[in-house]
This record gives C-alpha cells, sequence and structure tokens, in this order.
C-alpha cells in the first residue's frame, strides 16, 4: 500500500468486495445510463482519466475563486503548485525516499534552473538525478517517450497514439475487470448481438445485462480476453498488465485488437482510421463510412507493429537484445 503506483488494483479490488452492489454500480456508471468499458476514445478525450493531469485540470477550476474567477490567475495558481510538487519530487528522489517507484515512470518532471541563478549547471543535476533513478526502466510501456517506436518515417504517422490509448485502456480494464464481473453475475442478461461481415470468418458478440439498477451493462467479447492480464508475470513478481513487454505484449495484442474494432462498431470511427489507409492525393474513392475488412486488417497490421515496437521487440518478435547480438 506504501507504492502508489500499484494502488489502483488494490482499490479496484476493494470496491469489488466490500462495497454493495448498488454503490459500486454507481461507481461504474459514473452518472451515466449505459455502463461499458474504457474505450480508446475514453482515453484519447480524457472523459474517464484518473491521472494526475485531469486532478490538476480541476484544481485550477478550483481555484478561479481566489481572484475574482480569473482563468489566468487560477493557471497560474496551479503553475506554481505543480513546480512545488516537482521541488518535493525531486528532493524525495535525492533522499532516496521514493524506493522503485520512478522506475514505472516513462518521464520525470525535471525542473530546469529551479533558483534564480541555477542556470545549466542546476540543468545538469536534474539530468544526472533522471539517469541515476533509472526512469521508465520498469514502466508500463518498454519504448521511451521519445522513441521512434509506431511512428511512420513518411505517410500519415503511424499509430502510435491510439496503440499507446488502447494499452491504457487495457490496463484501465483489467484492474476494474472484478468489480465489472461481480456487477454483470448480478445483472441479468437481456440480449446477445453479433457484429459479423460477410468477407470475415470472426464475430464480435456484444451482451447487454439489466443492472439491478435498471441500467444497461454493455459486455463486449474482448472482456473475456482480460483475464490472463490479471495473472502474475513469474519475472516481476506482478500482474502482466502491469508492464508492456516480450512476455506480456502477447496478453495484450487480443484486447488492444478488440478495442479498435469496438471503437469502429461502438464510437463509429470506421471512417477516421480507415482514411489512414487510403492515400487521397492517389485518388482514393473508398467509401470510409463503411466498415472495409480489407483496410480494418491493414490497420490492425499496423496497430500489431506498433504493439511490438513499443514491448521492445522487433516486426517478427524478437527482442532488441537479441537482434544486437547478431
Amino acid at each position: 500500500m506504501a507504492n502508489s503506483f500499484l494502488m489502483m488494483p488494490v482499490v479496484s479490488s476493494l470496491y469489488s468486495f466490500v462495497f454493495p452492489i448498488a454503490e459500486l454500480e454507481n461507481l461504474l456508471a459514473d452518472g451515466r445510463s449505459l455502463i461499458r468499458p474504457v474505450s480508446i476514445d475514453d482515453v484519447i478525450t480524457g472523459s474517464r482519466d484518473d491521472s494526475a493531469v485531469e486532478l490538476l485540470k480541476h484544481l485550477r477550476y478550483a481555484l478561479a475563486w481566489t481572484s475574482g474567477g480569473s482563468e489566468k490567475a487560477a493557471a497560474e495558481a496551479v503553475c506554481q503548485i505543480g513546480f512545488e510538487f516537482v521541488e518535493r519530487l525531486n528532493g524525495l528522489a535525492e533522499g532516496g525516499a521514493l524506493g522503485n517507484a520512478p522506475k514505472r515512470l516513462r518521464a520525470w518532471p525535471i525542473n530546469f534552473a529551479p533558483g534564480a541563478s541555477g542556470g545549466a549547471s542546476k540543468m545538469k543535476d536534474e539530468v544526472a538525478l533522471f539517469e541515476a533513478l533509472r526512469v521508465g526502466s520498469q514502466a508500463l510501456i518498454t519504448a521511451g517517450p521519445k522513441s521512434r517506436a509506431g511512428t511512420a518515417r513518411k505517410g500519415k504517422g503511424g499509430w502510435r497514439d491510439e496503440t499507446e490509448a488502447a494499452i491504457k485502456a487495457t490496463m484501465l480494464n483489467a484492474q476494474w475487470l472484478i468489480p465489472f464481473h461481480r456487477l454483470r453475475r448480478e445483472s441479468k442478461l437481456i440480449a446477445t448481438v453479433e457484429y459479423w461481415h460477410p468477407r470475415m470468418k470472426a464475430r464480435f458478440r456484444v451482451q447487454g445485462f439489466e443492472t439491478p439498477g435498471r441500467r444497461l451493462l454493455l459486455w463486449p467479447w474482448w472482456m473475456d480476453e482480460l483475464v490472463p492480464l490479471t495473472k502474475t508475470n513469474p519475472a516481476t513478481d506482478l500482474p502482466f498488465l502491469e508492464r508492456l513487454d516480450g512476455e506480456s505484449v502477447g496478453y495484450f495484442k487480443p484486447v488492444i485488437e478488440g478495442l479498435f474494432l469496438w471503437r469502429v462498431i461502438f464510437d463509429k470511427a470506421a471512417k477516421k482510421l480507415q482514411s489512414r489507409i487510403v492515400d487521397r492525393d492517389e485518388g482514393g474513392t473508398v467509401e470510409m463510412a463503411k466498415f472495409q475488412p480489407e483496410l480494418m486488417g491493414k490497420v490492425l497490421t499496423g496497430v500489431r507493429y506498433t504493439l511490438l515496437a513499443l514491448a521492445g521487440r522487433g516486426r517478427r518478435g524478437k527482442s532488441a537484445k537479441k537482434r544486437s547480438r547478431r
């Protein structure tokens, strides 16, 4: 419990076992009549993001009263608070009080010249601290934030942003899988719908449940693929969902593919995704609003390659370390 970066799975499990079903349902519904898993677009838009960034956004508006409702003054106040947070973080890190927590972050907030005359020498000290903490060495995504993994050398820019959002959505859904399962057990199945295309072998099943509070709970097929991610990775003694690497990428893959297809089905993003494949400059005339299996196949291929790159593996699944030995 001392490591805040591992608190989220513990808290969600406690919700599942301790909360009355009505309170658990209200928590998962978050004011909505429809209860569904976290989607890629939820992560991209931040509409269901519990991160510290969202906390600061809310704090910014809460501080508006300090200057008669001035947005500018509230923003300045948040910046000052953020600055103090960073100073405190670096002080704790220098004192060795943070343990292994920084390793699980992909980046670290570095102060540039926090003192009046610290200058570039102070920046060197902060960079040295960043490197000594081995920041990102055990992060969820192994590729560094400045890596070109998943970024196309030319063309439409690759699939990194969407894939990283899908990774985060996978992690959040896996963390809350036990509460979701408990609510599903307490709900009544009212409908099962299958999405399919004549040119595709796979069928995508979505179940609808009526919850005790008379809400609609959607359970897409890929939710069942989350179970292996909750198991313990023997290499880290943490659940597989805590780190995307060569060991866990195979468990992430079916969920992330499902999230992309779910985005097309539920969020109606077929046009947005498929237009990334067809080059309009070459006179592409495919009707993007309709689901095109051949185009979605290319989308998923790009996503798979990006996922492997972010996990530190090549397209054929070989790790970078193994390739470097040749």
